[in-house]
């Protein structure tokens, strides 16, 4: 059960928010390739194949210059967490240590919300490099 349900109370509640969580975990959240071939890629906008492959290389651009962004973003928290494992280890305080461990934990969540819009940017590119 993830963490931050501890602080819910009600044991329904606390149901309830899981199965949410198990739902964003389930869900797609980037465009699906109906919506990229139809609204992005859309015979309106571009009624030529040769149109639709010019945006097509712009949205594969604009995938890698994400992809290279995320790449940055999730190192510089990786780090980050090495940092912190240091200071936990020679923290002599207890609430200090414990508050260390709580940052810790906050910068490996984002690691994996970055790395689930990482699947998201891959699952696009793919689309449009067909």
């Amino acid at each position: 059960m993830n963490k931050a349900l501890e602080i819910i109370q009600d044991k329904e509640d606390k149901k309830m928010f899981q199965s949410i969580i198990d739902l964003i975990e389930k869900t797609y959240s980037g465009m699906t390739p109906i919506q990229i071939e139809n609204f992005v890629l859309n015979d309106i906008e571009f009624p030529t194949p040769y149109g639709k492959f010019e945006q097509a290389k712009f949205e594969l651009v604009s995938r890698y210059q994400q992809l290279v962004d995320l790449y940055y973003e999730i190192k510089e928290r990786e780090i980050k967490i090495k940092q912190q494992e240091r200071k936990i280890e020679k923290a002599k305080d207890d609430l200090e240590k414990e508050l260390l461990e709580l940052q810790k934990e906050k910068l490996e969540i984002q690691i994996v919300n970055l790395k689930r819009r990482l699947k998201t940017i891959i699952r696009e590119a793919k689309v449009f490099y067909r």
